[in-house]
């Protein structure tokens, strides 16, 4: 994910299906002068069309880096709601 200021890359993301919708979970940490560092959980789901897919749902934050894709709490219980996120890729 990335726009004129940023990059962030991940390979930690998982999907899930809940009430017959596909959901996603990208975790991305994060470092601000590489002494804050903190873990960023996009929790969303998709809609895929045949020039875009567009992208939504909630952003989460907790402190620190370490989160585990594979023992993961899909409910994000660890993690602070900081808003809502929506965006487009282009086929």
């Amino acid at each position: 994910m990335r726009n004129e200021e940023f990059e962030w890359r991940t390979t930690n993301f998982k999907t899930f299906k809940k009430i017959n919708q596909t959901l996603f979970i990208a975790l991305f940490e994060t470092s601000f002068l590489k002494l804050f560092k903190s873990t960023v959980a996009l929790r969303g789901t998709y809609i895929n069309g045949s020039n875009k897919v567009l992208y939504y749902g909630d952003f989460y934050k907790k402190k620190g880096h370490g989160a585990d894709i594979d023992t993961f709490d899909e409910n994000l219980s660890e993690y602070t709601h900081k808003g809502g996120f929506r965006f487009e890729y282009l086929k």
